[in-house]
């Protein structure tokens, strides 16, 4: 599956381990700018079918930060996945943090 986005593409994979636990299923991503075809860093939102956030620790809890590639698992059911490019990724953001 691709999906373009405001010069962002996602490319996703799943697959579903039957030895995985309750029949989960691992989801894999990729993030690349459309343009350069390189992965680019982003924050990336899992939303599962009961309506948790897949999370890498409590001290952020709007889904994970990713370099560009990413790998979860998730519970069976339908996912709604989300990704942002916001201040902490663009170029200003990254001039302003190296100060």
């Amino acid at each position: 599956m691709k999906t373009l986005v405001s010069g962002l593409l996602l490319i996703l994979s799943v697959v579903n381990y039957i030895g995985l636990e309750n029949g989960q299923a691992i989801i894999t991503g990729r993030v690349l700018d459309a343009e350069t075809k390189q992965l680019i860093p982003c924050t990336v939102a899992i939303r599962t079918s009961d309506g948790s956030l897949v999370i890498d620790h409590l001290s952020f809890k709007d889904g994970f930060r990713s370099g560009g590639q990413f790998e979860k698992t998730v519970p069976p059911g339908a996912v709604a996945i989300t990704v942002n490019r916001g201040f902490d990724n663009d170029e200003e953001g990254l001039r302003n943090k190296r100060k």
